[in-house]
């Protein structure tokens, strides 16, 4: 859960998180709900990375996305960089 936690800890305020479990058969369903009460969980079957990433994004609120796997982990200030960099180049 170290990804999860990464982005948790932005110093950037996230509005939204969303996890697309694509098939896993572990616990990661109860972990999520359990330990991340304000992310929103959904679970499909296995189709890959595409079809999970496009189930997120139809779920998804905002007008900006930012992709996290399971195996990484963004640095504390990551987006808020981004957003800077951003509104200097709009």
């Amino acid at each position: 859960m170290r990804a999860l936690d990464s982005a948790l800890a932005q110093s950037y305020p996230i509005q939204e998180i969303i996890v697309v479990d694509d098939g896993s058969t572990d616990a990661t369903e109860k972990l999520i709900q359990e330990s991340y009460p304000s992310v929103t969980y959904i679970k499909q079957e296995n189709h890959g990375v595409s079809a999970a990433r496009n189930r997120g994004i139809k779920n998804s609120l905002g007008s900006w996305l930012a992709f996290l796997d399971s195996d990484d982990e963004w640095l504390p200030d990551k987006l808020e960089k981004q957003f800077s960099a951003l509104e200097q180049q709009p």
